[in-house]
């Protein structure tokens, strides 16, 4: 009997990590070979097997730089959705080099409680509540998020995670896999614009 119920287990954990490993992305993505079109991008389909299989990627140069959107696998926290999750990861490679660096993260109801001792005001108390700015130096990302129209796309992204900005380029994270073509278009054109806020903060 017991071997029956170890390995009624196993059978269903495998059927979980077969879903988790294959159903789960390929579904999650389908939208993506139409969003690489629309964007003059490249869809790359998962390949390989197992443990050693990649994400669908959606890669190429949009808007003059190196862009590559992927769903890393990783382990669960308490605000995803399974107990093996996905990110939505975006990585764009600047072409130039920055003077300073900032990240955006979302609160969680861990970080409201304890507070953040580092914290750069955006100048608008919404957008405070919603994101933890940290700038390298304090005046960074000040000056970036003071554009109104950044902090309400921003917003509009409800999935958001993380935002980062450094000299190894734009790194964003969001919870689990963004199926929608036309929100993840928009996502592109943000992190290009946000770019693009930089040039204009560091040339003034």
């Amino acid at each position: 009997m017991l071997l029956f119920i170890i390995a009624g287990i196993i059978v269903i954990y495998l059927i979980f990590d077969v879903y988790q490993r294959f159903y789960k992305p390929a579904a999650g993505t389908k939208q993506w070979p139409e969003l690489a079109k629309r964007t003059g991008l490249i869809y790359q389909p998962a390949q390989g097997a197992w443990s050693a299989r990649t994400s669908p990627r959606v890669m190429g140069s949009y808007r003059g730089y190196e862009l590559k959107l992927d769903t890393p696998r990783i382990l669960s926290s308490p605000v995803d959705d399974g107990i093996a999750t996905y990110r939505t990861r975006l990585v764009l490679t600047m072409n130039h080099r920055v003077k300073g660096s900032f990240s955006l993260k979302r609160r969680s109801v861990l970080s409201r409680w304890l507070g953040q001792t580092e914290e750069i005001s955006s100048g608008e108390e919404w957008f405070d509540q919603c994101f933890i700015i940290s700038s390298q130096p304090r005046h960074f990302a000040k000056r970036v998020f003071e554009a109104p129209d950044l902090r309400r796309r921003f917003l509009a992204v409800p999935k958001l995670r993380e935002f980062s900005l450094s000299n190894l380029g734009v790194r964003c994270e969001l919870a689990g896999i963004e199926a929608d073509a036309k929100g993840l278009h928009d996502l592109f054109n943000l992190t290009a614009d946000v770019v693009q806020r930089v040039k204009w903060v560091e040339q003034e």
